[in-house]
């Protein structure tokens, strides 16, 4: 989403994300806008809104 360069703790993460979706057969998040169709705005708002803004060195590095 941010296309930042990311390490380790990115790839425990998504490890995660694949447990949630494998074990409730949903996504954590759909990432869908007003119109029905993906956002990365979207997505990026339902992360923050579960695990606050990400870090300001991140997002700095993002694009």
């Amino acid at each position: 989403m941010l296309e930042a360069e990311w390490s380790y703790p990115i790839d425990i993460w998504n490890v995660g994300i694949m447990a949630w979706h494998l074990f409730e057969g949903k996504h954590v998040f759909r990432g869908m806008g007003p119109d029905g169709r993906y956002s990365t705005c979207a997505h990026l708002a339902e992360v923050i809104s579960l695990l606050d803004p990400p870090p300001l060195d991140l997002l700095k590095r993002g694009e």
